[in-house]
């Protein structure tokens, strides 16, 4: 399954209505009931941590290395690929990227 629809299930079903939501940019959002929630595009590490959930998409380590010990790891999903690697997404590298969700403590 696609990890951006699985990580918006997830979402929907796991975080609590009305809770502010941050991510990266508005792409990162996955597919998920944005109006019953409080969707937020963040500048910096602070706006990650004014909130209740942060999203990290794709390779952001190297730009949020960090959370500390203020977020706790909720889920993580990512494409596997069921043919190996000769068969994965390396032209359309984005499909191999992973959501990872987090709550803060």
């Amino acid at each position: 399954p696609d990890p951006a629809y699985t990580a918006g299930a997830r979402i929907n079903r796991h975080v609590p209505a009305h809770s502010f939501v941050a991510a990266n940019s508005p792409g990162m959002f996955p597919p998920f009931r944005c109006l019953d929630y409080r969707p937020k595009i963040i500048d910096s590490i602070s706006d990650v941590k004014s909130g209740d959930y942060y999203i990290r998409y794709g390779d952001l380590q190297d730009v949020l290395p960090n959370l500390g010990a203020d977020f706790i790891p909720l889920a993580s999903f990512q494409r596997k690929s069921v043919l190996g690697a000769l068969f994965d997404a390396r032209e359309v590298f984005w499909l191999n990227y992973k959501y990872e969700i987090f709550r803060k403590v």
